[in-house]
C-alpha cells in the first residue's frame, strides 16, 4: 500500500490531465481505502457519457454502497472516506434522485448537518442566507462580508445577493464545514460550498428534461457535449435552463374584500376622512397579483482544450442568467399599534383607518400588499430580479513535472439586481422600499501543488496566491414616514482582498500524517453613502406627516465614507491516522476570519462607522468508517469553536450619544456541536441516507454591550453598563436551531425487462428557532420545530434512455414560515414572515441520448 501510494504521488500526472481524453472510469466496486491527507478541495463522481450514466442509473441494484471519489488538497484522486475533514458530497446522481433544483433546496432538505441554507427575508430580495455551524450572513448589503464562501468552478462568488444558484449541469456539490483558507480561494470563517460543473469530454451525448407541476410550473433543462475537433482535442458542452412557476401567495385588494374598511370586523373607521383605499385594477375578483412567482432563464457554454501531446489543459466557460421573478411572499403576523401611534393619527385622518390588526389576513398565503404609495401616487413593481447575471471563467492546468502541478483560475462576474418590499403588507403608506445592486467582480488565483520528500518521508505541499476585487453600488429608495424617512441612495462600495497561503502534510508512517497550514490576508473595504431626501406629501415639509420642520437624522448624507482595513493570519494544524483500511480518525485545529465592513444603514454622518473582522478558532475530532462489507458508512465529528470580536448587529450610540442600530465588534462566544452522516444499503437496491446535527451557542462576554434586561447587570443604566435592546448572556442567535436532521430512503425494484422502478421518501427536520435577539419563547417571530416530507417515484427504462418521475413536495401540506422579520425591535410595530411553499406535485420526463 505504501509503495503504491508513493509511486502514485511522485509519478502520476495531475488527475484532471491524466483522464481528460475520455470520461473517467468508474472506480472498482471494492478497493482498499488509500491514505489521503488534508482538506478536500473537490468531491465528486466522474464525468458521465451516455453509457456511464446507464451504469450509474442501475448502480442502485448492486450489493454495496458507492465509493465517492475525491480530489484531495494535493490534487490526488482519493476516496471521501480517507479525507480528514467534515464534508458532505452531493453527486449529480443524488441531485436527480432528490429533485434538487438550487442551493436553497439543499438547505430545505437539510442534507448536510448543521448547514442552514434558505432564502433571506423578503426585505432583502433575492438573497441567500447561508450558515454553517452557526456562522454565516443573512443580510444582502455589500457593506457586510459573507461568513460562508461559495464557489462555482473554483471561482469565488462574493455576494449573498443572487447566490441561490441553479444546480444546472453539475458534476457535484461539496459542502465543507469549518474554517477554510490554507489550500484554496478566499478565507472562509464558517465553511465553503463548491459547485463543480460537468466538463466537456467529447462524448457526443446529451440530455433533455421537462418538469410540469402545480402552480403552472414548467421547468426545461438541456445539455449537449460534443467534440469540436478530436484531432486537436477540443471539446464543447452547451447547457440551458428555463424555470417558470406562478406565485403561491395572493395579494388581495383590502377595499374589495372589506368594503366597509373593517367596520364590520369591529375596527375603527373615520367616516369624515377621505376614503382613499379604493379598489384597484385587479386580475380577477379581489386579487391584485401574486408573490413568489419564478421566472428564470439561462445558459452556459464550456470549451475544453486537452492536447494529448502536452501536459496542459485549458477550460473556458461563460454563462448568462436572467431572473425576473416576483417579490418574495410576505405575510403579516402581528401589528403593535402602540408603536405606531404617531403615524396612526395621521393615517386615520387621511384615509379613515389606522394601521392595526385588521390587515392580518386569516390565510397564510394571502396579504393586502398593493405596492402603491397612495400618499403620492407612486407605485413599485413586485419583483425580485437578478438580471444580466454574466460570468466568465478561465482555468489553466499544467503538469510542470510528474510530481508538480500548477493551476491558474481567472473569474469575472457581473449582475444587476432590483427588488421591492411592501413591508407593511397593506395599501396604507407605512413602509416600503425598492433596492438594487450593481455588482462587478474580478478574481485571480494561482496554486502550486505537488509531492516531494524529507529524507525518506513523503511530503505533500500546496501553495498559492489569491486576489479579489469587488465593486458594488447599492441603489434604493426607503419610505418610513413614522420615522420621517424618505430618501434615495446611491452608495458605492469597493473591496480588495489579497492573500497568500500554503499547507504541508508530512507522512512519518504509512498510517500517520501531520498537517500544517498558514494564510496571510490583506483586506480593505470602503463604503460611501450618498443619501438624499425625497419630498413627501408637501415640498415644504418632506417628512413628519405634513407638519413643517427640519429634515431629520442629519440628511442629506453626501460623500460620507468610511473604510475597514485589516490584515490577519489564519492557520491549520492536524493529525490523521488510518486505523484500519476502513477506519480513519483525525483531529484538527484551524482559524478563520470574516472581514470587516461599515455600518450599512446610517441616517447621520456620525453613524458612518467601520467595524473590524471577527475571528473563529475551531477544534474538530472526527472519524470516517465503513462496515459490513461496505454496506454501512458512518462519518461523524465533534467540534468546538471560539468566536472572538463578534460582528454584533444591535443597538449602540454615536459619538454624540445618539442611539442607533448598527454593527460593531464585541465579546466572545463558544459554539460546540456534533455531526453524523450515515449511508446504508442493507439489501441490494435498498438505500438509506441520513444525517443529524446538534449545535449549542454560548455567549461568553458582551462587556457593556450586554442587554439591560440581563440578570448579570445589577444596576442597569442604558448606555453606561448595558444597552437596551441588546441580547443577554442567556440569549441565543436568531434562526439557529440546536437540532437538525434528515432521512431518505429509496428502493430500486427491477421490473423484468421493463426497467427499474424506484420509490423514494425524504424527511427533513429543523428544530425550534428564536426570532428575537432578546429571546422570548412566546414571540410570534419564533419558528417552531418543523418536519417536512417529500416523495418521489422514478421509472427508468433498461438502457436507460428514458426516465419519468412523479413527485410530491411538502407531502403533509404543512403551513410554516421559512423566516420571520421582527420590526417591533426597531420600533416599526410589525412582525412579518415568509411562508414556505404549500404542497406541490408534478412529473419530470427525461431523455438521454
Amino acid at each position: 500500500m505504501w509503495s503504491t501510494r508513493s509511486a502514485t504521488r511522485l509519478h502520476a500526472p495531475h488527475p484532471d490531465l491524466a483522464t481528460h481524453h475520455a470520461p473517467a472510469p468508474r472506480p472498482p466496486a471494492r478497493t482498499r481505502l488509500p491514505l489521503a491527507l488534508g482538506v478536500a478541495a473537490a468531491v465528486s463522481a466522474s464525468l458521465m457519457s451516455g453509457h456511464a450514466h446507464a451504469q450509474d442509473r442501475h448502480r442502485q441494484l448492486s450489493a454495496h454502497l458507492h465509493e465517492v471519489i475525491v480530489t484531495a488538497e494535493f490534487s490526488q484522486r482519493t476516496q471521501l472516506q480517507s479525507t480528514p475533514i467534515a464534508i458532505t458530497a452531493i453527486t449529480a446522481r443524488q441531485i436527480d434522485e432528490r429533485g434538487l433544483t438550487d442551493l436553497a433546496s439543499i438547505g430545505e432538505n437539510q442534507i448536510a448537518p448543521n448547514v442552514n441554507i434558505e432564502p433571506a427575508t423578503a426585505a432583502f430580495g433575492p438573497t441567500l442566507s447561508v450558515f454553517i455551524r452557526g456562522v454565516g450572513q443573512g443580510d444582502f448589503d455589500p457593506a457586510l462580508e459573507p461568513g460562508v464562501a461559495i464557489y462555482v468552478d473554483d471561482v469565488y462568488f462574493g455576494e449573498t445577493q443572487g447566490a441561490n444558484l441553479s444546480l444546472l449541469d453539475l458534476a457535484r456539490v461539496e459542502i465543507l464545514r469549518g474554517p477554510q483558507g490554507t489550500l484554496f480561494g478566499k478565507n472562509a470563517e464558517g465553511g465553503a460550498i463548491r459547485l463543480v460543473t460537468q466538463k466537456p469530454d467529447g462524448s457526443n451525448s446529451g440530455t433533455v428534461d421537462a418538469t410540469f407541476g402545480s402552480l403552472n410550473r414548467i421547468d426545461l433543462r438541456a445539455s449537449y457535449d460534443m467534440a469540436i475537433s478530436r484531432k486537436h482535442d477540443l471539446y464543447m458542452r452547451v447547457s440551458a435552463i428555463s424555470q417558470r412557476r406562478d406565485g403561491y401567495l395572493k395579494r388581495l385588494d383590502y377595499a374589495c374584500v372589506h368594503p366597509d374598511l373593517g367596520a364590520s370586523q369591529g375596527y375603527p373607521v373615520n367616516l369624515a376622512a377621505p376614503q382613499l383605499l379604493t379598489s384597484q385594477n385587479r386580475q380577477g375578483g379581489c386579487v391584485l397579483g401574486t408573490e413568489g412567482g419564478v421566472d428564470v432563464a439561462g445558459g452556459r457554454i464550456a470549451l475544453r482544450w486537452a492536447p494529448s501531446d502536452l501536459p496542459i489543459e485549458m477550460n473556458l466557460s461563460g454563462s448568462i442568467v436572467q431572473n425576473n421573478s416576483e417579490a418574495a411572499p410576505t405575510h403579516l403576523i402581528e401589528v403593535l399599534p402602540a408603536q405606531l401611534a404617531g403615524i396612526n393619527g395621521w393615517l386615520s385622518a387621511q384615509y379613515g383607518v389606522p394601521f392595526d390588526q385588521r390587515f392580518i389576513s386569516s390565510d397564510i398565503y394571502t396579504n393586502y400588499s398593493s405596492f402603491l404609495n397612495i400618499s403620492n401616487g407612486s407605485s413599485i413593481p413586485a419583483q425580485a430580479k437578478v438580471n444580466n447575471d454574466d460570468s466568465l471563467t478561465y482555468s489553466f492546468d499544467w503538469n510542470l513535472t510528474p510530481a508538480m502541478h500548477l493551476k491558474a483560475i481567472t473569474g469575472w462576474r457581473h449582475f444587476v439586481s432590483s427588488f421591492s418590499d411592501d413591508q407593511d403588507t397593506t395599501p396604507l403608506p407605512v413602509a416600503s422600499a425598492t433596492d438594487g445592486i450593481q455588482h462587478d467582480q474580478f478574481s485571480e488565483e494561482i496554486r502550486l501543488t505537488g509531492s516531494t520528500g524529507i529524507g525518506s518521508l513523503p511530503l505533500d505541499y500546496a501553495a498559492g496566491v489569491f486576489y479579489l476585487h469587488n465593486s458594488n453600488t447599492l441603489l434604493n429608495q426607503i419610505f418610513l414616514p413614522q420615522f420621517g424617512i424618505f430618501f434615495d441612495s446611491n452608495n458605492p462600495e469597493v473591496l480588495n482582498d489579497k492573500a497568500a497561503f500554503g499547507q504541508l502534510t508530512l507522512h512519518p508512517t504509512r498510517k500517520l500524517s501531520v498537517v500544517g497550514g498558514i494564510r496571510y490576508t490583506w483586506f480593505r473595504k470602503r463604503y460611501t453613502f450618498d443619501q438624499v431626501p425625497v419630498n413627501q406629501l408637501d415640498p415644504a415639509a418632506p417628512y413628519a406627516f405634513g407638519t413643517p420642520g427640519p429634515i431629520p437624522y442629519g440628511f442629506p448624507l453626501i460623500g460620507a465614507s468610511a473604510a475597514s482595513k485589516s490584515s490577519f493570519i489564519d492557520w491549520k494544524a492536524g493529525v490523521n491516522y488510518q486505523v484500519t483500511p476502513n477506519l480513519m480518525a483525525y483531529v484538527s485545529a484551524s482559524t478563520g476570519h470574516k472581514g470587516g465592513g461599515v455600518n450599512p444603514r446610517p441616517f447621520d454622518a456620525s453613524e458612518v462607522v467601520p467595524f473590524g473582522p471577527e475571528k473563529l478558532t475551531s477544534e474538530e475530532l472526527g472519524v470516517k468508517s465503513e462496515w459490513l462489507d461496505h454496506r454501512l458508512r458512518i462519518n461523524a465529528d465533534a467540534f468546538t469553536s471560539q468566536y472572538k470580536d463578534l460582528q454584533l448587529n444591535a443597538n449602540r450610540t454615536t459619538s454624540t450619544g445618539v442611539p442607533f442600530a448598527g454593527i460593531y465588534n464585541v465579546g466572545r462566544a463558544r459554539i460546540s456541536g456534533l455531526e453524523a452522516e450515515v449511508d446504508m444499503e442493507p439489501v441490494a437496491g435498498f438505500l438509506i441516507q441520513g444525517s443529524v446535527g446538534y449545535e449549542h451557542y454560548q455567549t461568553l462576554s458582551l462587556g457593556t454591550a450586554v442587554g439591560c434586561q440581563d440578570p448579570s447587570v445589577a444596576n442597569p443604566v442604558n448606555g453606561v453598563n448595558c444597552v437596551a435592546g441588546n441580547p443577554g448572556y442567556g440569549d441565543e442567535p436568531v434562526f439557529t436551531p440546536r437540532y437538525n436532521a434528515s432521512l431518505g430512503m429509496q428502493y430500486a425494484i427491477a421490473v423484468g425487462d421493463r426497467g427499474v422502478l424506484t420509490p423514494r421518501l425524504d424527511a427533513s427536520y429543523r428544530g425550534f428557532e428564536y426570532g428575537d435577539v432578546i429571546n422570548s419563547p412566546t414571540s410570534l417571530a419564533n419558528l417552531p420545530a418543523l418536519t417536512l416530507l417529500n416523495a418521489r417515484v422514478t421509472w427508468s427504462d433498461p438502457i436507460p434512455h428514458w426516465t419519468m418521475t412523479f413527485f410530491v413536495t411538502n407531502l403533509g401540506d404543512k403551513q410554516y414560515y421559512i423566516n420571520t422579520f421582527n420590526l417591533t425591535a426597531f420600533g416599526e410595530g410589525t412582525i412579518v414572515g415568509q411562508p414556505g411553499m404549500p404542497r406541490e406535485y408534478g412529473v419530470t420526463l427525461e431523455r438521454r441520448f
